[in-house]
């Protein structure tokens, strides 16, 4: 009895060890906290968005097509709802419009902003719990445009990603994969903000 109490403490401390190591390795990509995974430099907007007196936001778009389509369609709605509050706070008069089809005819000074998830890989917490560290990385890419609707112009199309490692994600219990989500959102929203 003592001897298997002994294994468990050793193996359960050793398992931290390794955990943590995992977190803190520079090769490993575990360092930081919902990072972005890929160096992505967002040139500033062409005209500044407080031009623009209207604005219509398309829900996300994605490959329908792809694999795990089905989660990246529940991905699309939790961002369509929160992105759409985040820059109701930014921007004047912003609307949604669904995605998937055009935007309605829009009036002089409208701006039409059109988010795409590039690539989505998500861990759900049922999947980070079963599996913890073998269930891979969190992983988002997201392109938004903005486009002017009179003349059609891009006035920006910056690409926003983040991620959550596999380790730090397993030792935040899946913290870090749904904090990968707002801070992506957040990350929009500064973006949208500084360009006004």
């Amino acid at each position: 009895m003592k001897i298997a109490q002994a294994l468990r403490i050793g193996f359960s401390s050793l398992l931290q060890t390794l955990l943590i190591a995992g977190c803190a390795s520079k090769s490993g990509g575990h360092a930081s906290v919902s990072a972005p995974s890929i160096p992505i430099i967002n040139t500033p907007a062409k005209t500044p968005l407080h031009d623009f007196r209207r604005v219509q936001l398309k829900g996300f778009e994605f490959d329908t097509n792809a694999k795990g389509a089905a989660k990246t369609a529940a991905l699309a709605r939790e961002l369509d709802t929160a992105l759409l509050e985040a820059l109701q706070r930014v921007l004047v008069r912003v609307t949604a419009v669904p995605a998937g089809g055009d935007f309605p005819t829009a009036p002089e000074g409208t701006l039409q902003i059109t988010p795409r998830i590039e690539k989505a890989r998500v861990v759900t917490p049922s999947h980070r719990e079963w599996h913890t560290w073998a269930a891979g990385n969190t992983d988002i890419l997201l392109r938004i445009s903005y486009r002017d609707a009179k003349t059609g112009e891009l006035v920006a199309e910056p690409l926003f990603n983040r991620k959550a490692g596999a380790f730090a994600a397993t030792w935040s219990n899946g913290a870090r994969d749904a904090e990968v989500r707002e801070n992506l959102v957040n990350d929009i929203a500064d973006y949208t903000r500084a360009n006004r």
